[in-house]
């Protein structure tokens, strides 16, 4: 079962050969019971779940990462990175930076990179941006079970004067 409050978005064009990795990632990890977003691009609109969430985990091929490995990655809300470009659409810090704005939030989020190569026009991964795919899908829920931070202890009920 997967810890509350974790927030999962995979963004990518599926059109663009294994930049569909963190769409396809997402969709893979709702199947556990994870909460899930699957977008084309980061767009304003994010800011709201984001702010909602504990943990947000942003999933995206990613060329600078070895073919099939996976990069995890802490983000922060930035002062200069703006929330919103010129093009329309975000980056995480941005993100993080508008719900921190908008709804006074600041969860704790990491973007995974999914080491891939091949963004030609075409559907469907190569056998790399797969296998980025399913290490993500394995090792992202153990990666979420350990950041969630643990609920605090109950106090123990008091009960009152002992008698001896």
């Amino acid at each position: 079962m997967p810890p509350e409050g974790v927030l999962i978005i995979g963004y990518g064009n599926p059109l663009r050969g294994d930049d569909a990795a963190g769409p396809l990632a997402a969709r893979r990890l709702a199947g556990f019971g994870f909460e899930t977003i699957e977008t084309h691009q980061l767009t304003p609109e994010l800011a709201e779940p984001i702010a909602a969430a504990e943990i947000v985990f942003f999933l995206d091929a990613d060329a600078a990462v070895p073919a099939g490995e996976i990069c995890a990655q802490r983000v922060t809300a930035s002062e200069a990175e703006p929330p919103l470009s010129f093009e329309h659409h975000s980056t995480p810090a941005g993100l993080l930076r508008l719900a921190a704005l908008a709804y006074r939030a600041a969860p704790e989020a990491w973007a995974i990179g999914l080491g891939a190569r091949c963004f030609d026009l075409a559907e469907g991964l190569s056998r790399n941006a797969e296998r980025a795919v399913s290490r993500a899908v394995q090792e992202l829920p153990l990666l979420a079970h350990a950041l969630v931070r643990p609920a605090p202890a109950l106090m123990p009920a008091f009960r009152g004067p002992q008698q001896i």
